[in-house]
């Protein structure tokens, strides 16, 4: 992390605990999010729906 800072300067003014990034024992169950592509239908809708 970053040697106390978030923890000084953060975190204990306010009072919060929170955790960025996976503990590591969850490492090995990651796996990134792909963004979706739409179908040809959904694509003439969301086109359809921009123009209207």
């Amino acid at each position: 992390m970053t040697g106390g800072t978030d923890t000084t300067v953060t975190r204990a003014p306010y009072g919060l605990d929170f955790h960025l990034g996976l503990p590591e024992a969850l490492e090995p169950r990651h796996v990134p999010i792909r963004p979706g592509v739409p179908t040809p239908e959904q694509a003439a809708a969301a086109e359809a729906a921009d123009r209207s």
